[in-house]
């Protein structure tokens, strides 16, 4: 191999290797390390218990009194954030291709959140908690737009959250549904009351080269 050959480009990261950040996947695996912070943020604040008033801002996020059940949603998070994490970086090599061409997907009709649903999905998540390898299973058959999406209703993330922009980009560009996390954000936030305000205006959101059409998506309450 000439020298020139070997330094065109530079090598694929290996399983253990993290991608460079300039990447999709480095982008998705930056991402995915803040929403981990995130949730250990929350749990640290509910197992410290250091005010009422931080207890009980938590509490809002998720319209949920149940500490426990909280907690226990905010694990089941984690799972599935340190399996997209392995799965990130042991798919680099092929994310970081430039994508296909996608036909434009009908939008689906708005449906009514079922409240009866959520309780019993906090309900199940309380009673007993997927295993590591039952995650992994599951998660081989989703995009990885819809396993953030997932992630992000188990950590309680509201439209006003410092993430808020970067998730809603990685679900419409990794074959998440979008219409479907706005609206699980927004029933709670009607449910709960609970808004974070952005602190400054909102922008429209430039994906880097590969990653979809701009966004111009409000932060604030619906």
């Amino acid at each position: 191999m000439t020298t020139a050959s070997a330094t065109a480009a530079p090598p694929n990261p290996g399983p253990n290797q993290d991608p460079p950040a300039a990447t999709r996947s480095g982008r998705l695996l930056t991402l995915v390390r803040s929403l981990i912070d995130f949730a250990l943020g929350l749990g640290r604040t509910l197992h410290n218990q250091t005010s009422p008033e931080a207890v009980a801002t938590v509490t809002r996020r998720f319209g949920i009194s149940d500490v426990k059940v909280i907690l226990a949603r905010l694990l089941h998070g984690l799972r599935l954030a340190a399996e997209l994490e392995e799965r990130i970086m042991k798919d680099a090599a092929r994310l970081d291709r430039p994508p296909r061409v996608q036909p434009a997907a009908r939008p689906r009709p708005d449906q009514p959140s079922d409240t009866s649903a959520t309780q019993q999905a906090a309900a199940a998540i309380r009673t007993r908690l997927p295993t590591a390898g039952q995650i992994a299973s599951r998660l081989r058959r989703k995009p990885i737009g819809a396993v953030i999406a997932e992630i992000c209703h188990d950590l309680g993330i509201v439209s006003g959250d410092k993430l808020w922009l970067e998730i809603v980009q990685a679900v419409i560009s990794h074959g998440g549904a979008a219409m479907r996390l706005l609206r699980d954000v927004r029933d709670r936030a009607r449910r709960t009351g609970f808004f974070i305000l952005p602190a400054t205006p909102v922008r429209p959101l430039v994906p880097a080269a590969g990653d979809g059409p701009p966004l111009a998506i409000g932060t604030g309450p619906p």
